[in-house]
């Protein structure tokens, strides 16, 4: 699981988990991909340093700054970067913790790990209670 699906894990209700997670993928294609194309040709488009003119108006980019280029998609990626961090950090500090109650639910529901239960001689039960007690 990449981070950026667990908060909405944790948020959504078990039967809704899929759904959240099809939306979450299709509003990060939407504001990532299109705008990310349309900024990085704007960048290419403002590093040009001779243009092709047809008949007044400007047409294809002869020749580019490499200098420009480069420290433009850098400035790109760590301002990204930096949203992407400032974003995390705020979902990090406003997301409620989980109590300690809530601690042993997963995915498949409530997980008993008071040890309590019956375990089947030999089974995987006593073979994984077994290496957690190690």
């Amino acid at each position: 699981m990449c981070p950026r699906s667990i908060p909405s894990h944790g948020c959504v209700a078990d039967e809704q988990r899929t759904l959240a997670l099809g939306l979450q993928s299709i509003i990060f294609c939407v504001f990532g991909n299109i705008p990310g194309s349309l900024l990085f040709g704007a960048i290419f488009d403002s590093a040009c340093t001779l243009w092709q003119y047809n008949c007044g108006s400007k047409g294809e980019c002869w020749v580019y700054s490499n200098s420009d280029i480069s420290y433009r998609a850098v400035g790109l990626g760590l301002s990204g970067a930096f949203l992407t961090f400032l974003f995390s950090f705020l979902t990090w500090v406003v997301y409620p913790r989980m109590s300690g109650e809530e601690e042993g639910v997963g995915v498949a529901g409530k997980v008993d790990v008071s040890g309590e239960d019956e375990v089947e001689e030999g089974g995987l039960a006593e073979r994984l209670t077994r290496r957690i007690s190690l």
